[in-house]
């Protein structure tokens, strides 16, 4: 565990010293957010306290600004780094030494997600709530967004770090990274809400994981009512455990097959 603490301090240090790109990120993200509002107001015109499929116009210029705090907070392009690292023959280096491969990764990202928190999710909020007042949101919705969003960040990373291990038998991810980009999307509700896909499409989309790692967690942040019900809350948790778990034995059991079969081949 000391290995991975150490990698984890490597990496926050190497972090904290290139942050331009987090403070890129503050002034970008608010500009975006400019930019929803004149779009989202102009959809509103008629009747900016209208409710459209159970959005006021505040709450839904707030889903669009949680989707910049879901790259903040989960996104993650693991999958593309561990594919690098193969085709470079960095990766073959790295087996030979007695560390985890998923820990070194998972320590990695936790450094980057901790400077993201502190040097782009909080100064960017505090920007977006001064802009556009957010009545609805409680202390009690923040504190349970935060949580559901660590456990989508976990979720997450496994469903990235599966694409990415599949590089010890085809190199490439492409493909697969394109797919998780077009779930993520659509499924996971980046590019519109799930309640404007038709009733079909919604019930297969609650079916799969991706609504956990984004929709949900803006759900709870926007404070709806469902989300209020603390019990909704511990449910949600234990779905995502479920999932998390699943990812977690599917990575685990692919890991070893891969890593067998690349070793073989003279990786």
């Amino acid at each position: 565990m000391k290995v991975y603490l150490e990698i984890f301090k490597i990496n926050l240090k190497i972090l904290v010293f290139y942050r331009w790109g987090f403070y890129i990120s503050i002034i970008v993200h608010p500009l975006l957010l400019i930019l929803y509002v004149s779009l989202l107001r102009s959809i509103y015109a008629n009747d900016p306290q209208q409710i459209i499929l159970g959005y006021t116009c505040t709450q839904m210029i707030w889903y669009f600004a949680g989707i910049s705090f879901f790259y903040f907070l989960v996104y993650c392009n693991i999958d593309k780094e561990i594919s690098d690292s193969i085709i470079s023959g960095d990766m073959a280096i790295r087996l030979l030494k007695p560390l985890s491969i998923m820990k070194y990764e998972f320590s990695k990202l936790i450094a980057s997600k901790i400077l993201s928190l502190i040097f782009e999710f909080i100064p960017v909020c505090i920007i977006y709530v001064i802009l556009v007042y957010p009545s609805f949101i409680s202390f009690a919705g923040v504190f349970k967004y935060l949580v559901i969003t660590f456990f989508a960040f976990v979720l997450y990373f496994f469903i990235s770090f599966l694409i990415g291990i599949t590089a010890f038998t085809s190199q490439s991810v492409n493909s697969l990274q394109g797919i998780k980009s077009l779930l993520i999307n659509f499924a996971a509700g980046a590019f519109i809400p799930i309640e404007f896909f038709p009733v079909a499409v919604q019930n297969v989309i609650k079916i799969l994981p991706f609504q956990y790692i984004l929709y949900v967690p803006i759900q709870f942040l926007l404070n709806k009512p469902i989300t209020q019900d603390w019990s909704y809350f511990f449910k949600v948790l234990l779905i995502l455990t479920v999932w998390i778990i699943f990812f977690y034995g599917l990575c685990k059991i692919s890991l070893k097959g891969m890593i067998k079969k690349f070793i073989s081949v003279g990786g």
